[in-house]
């Protein structure tokens, strides 16, 4: 693990202000990086994060150049931040893997026979609360629901208003719920 260096972004202040400002943080970047790497890498376990944990941490530095006193505890600022960092990163990363997990999960229990089983049942369950609804109810819920028929379409074949479509949909669906209830 060497010393890397930092680039040198554009800056609109006067070139000596400037100077005096880069040699601060590069001065620190030299003196403390190797550290700050360890550091971090105890945390992440990951070299290549450790590097971009600390690489982000001295970009914020120089950002925030102005408003940061480099004095005696800029030291402490340091390690704090790339704990701070760490664990921000560990947080993101377990949510991600806790995501990751649940569609495995998800993926495996919709093949699941429990799984199968069980939408299989409320398919007989459903089906079996349609088949009771009324001659003329089942027909609207079946030319709507089954045969993707609209409101307006189902009235017109049936020579019903679209009001009482809606209406008989809407009890049909109640019913369908009362019976099935998983």
């Amino acid at each position: 693990m060497g010393v890397k260096t930092l680039k040198q972004p554009t800056f609109n202040s006067s070139d000596e202000e400037y100077e005096l400002e880069l040699k601060k943080v590069e001065k620190l970047f030299k003196k403390y990086y190797d550290s700050l790497i360890h550091y971090a890498y105890r945390y992440v376990n990951d070299i290549s994060i450790a590097e971009d944990i600390i690489q982000d941490i001295f970009f914020q530095l120089w950002k925030n150049r102005h408003s940061i006193r480099f004095g005696v505890n800029i030291k402490t600022y340091l390690f704090n931040s790339v704990k701070n960092n760490c664990l921000k990163y560990l947080d993101r990363k377990k949510t991600r893997d806790n995501y990751k997990m649940q569609q495995v999960e998800i993926e495996y229990d919709i093949y699941s026979p429990d799984h199968i089983m069980l939408r299989k049942e409320m398919q007989e369950s459903v089906q079996q609360a349609v088949n009771s609804l009324p001659p003329k109810r089942y027909e609207i819920f079946c030319m709507s629901r089954f045969d993707g028929l609209s409101y307006r379409e189902i009235a017109s074949i049936l020579d019903i208003s679209i009001k009482t479509v809606e209406t008989q949909i809407s009890r049909a669906l109640k019913v369908i719920r009362k019976r099935v209830k998983f």
